[in-house]
């Protein structure tokens, strides 16, 4: 074998072993799935694995990390968990909060020891229920807005409608219509009255659910000028 065929055997060799020391810290930690998923929160168990030739008790923090962008990591101005030292394999839950109604994020599991530093499991996707204000259909002095919202089966919708006002982000302390428990997913339409002609407003979904009170998107719309 030549010096240019030894030199490109023992690069593979050295790029075949590379790969599997990344496939052994990839399946050391599992991020797993979502457990409970809310509005504004959710649960996901991870699993940490016992891997050949690696001394678990080194483990000095582990947890989850979530980002509106795949491959989240840790660090500053960044959303995870720490949930401690880990000394032996064994499933672990991180709660996942403040998560915005209708975003999709990314999660990952992670470890961190002095030898290696961060260690990251697979990406795992998941979409918040949404609570979202979609149409605004302008009429003289009225206006109708139509919503929308995914329910969540563990936090009953005790209250819903829509929130308006000339200011922007209005809440159920302004203007507001109340159409009750919701229990299915069916759009819904609000009736707002007793408007100004050539007024800007501004106008939200919201529900009140047995934990929070949420809100969708703000929405602007104009009245029309008198005929």
């Amino acid at each position: 074998m030549t010096k240019t065929g030894l030199y490109m055997f023992f690069c593979l060799m050295a790029l075949s072993a590379c790969d599997l020391v990344q496939l052994e810290r990839k399946s050391f930690v599992a991020t797993g799935t979502t457990d409970s998923l809310d509005y504004t929160k959710a649960t996901i168990t991870g699993t940490l694995r016992d891997v050949s030739n690696r001394n678990s008790s080194r483990v000095k923090q582990h947890g989850h990390c979530w980002d509106t962008i795949i491959n989240p990591v840790v660090g500053e101005g960044k959303q995870f968990t720490e949930l401690g030292e880990k000394r032996k394999a064994s499933n672990y839950t991180s709660s996942l909060a403040p998560l915005q109604p209708g975003t999709t994020y990314f999660v990952r599991g992670y470890t961190y020891d002095n030898e290696n530093g961060f260690i990251y499991g697979e990406n795992y996707k998941f979409t918040v229920p949404r609570v979202t204000t979609f149409i605004v259909i302008v009429k003289d002095t009225s206006a109708q807005a139509i919503g929308k919202l995914d329910l969540v089966p563990t936090n009953t919708v005790i209250e819903h409608g829509h929130c308006w006002s000339i200011n922007e982000n209005p809440t159920i302390a302004d203007s507001v219509t109340k159409l009750g428990a919701k229990s299915d997913s069916l759009d819904f339409i609000s009736n707002m009255g007793y408007l100004n002609r050539e007024t800007e407003y501004n106008v939200r979904t919201y529900i009140i659910t047995q934990k929070d009170t949420l809100y969708g998107q703000n929405g602007s719309f104009i009245t029309l000028p008198e005929k």
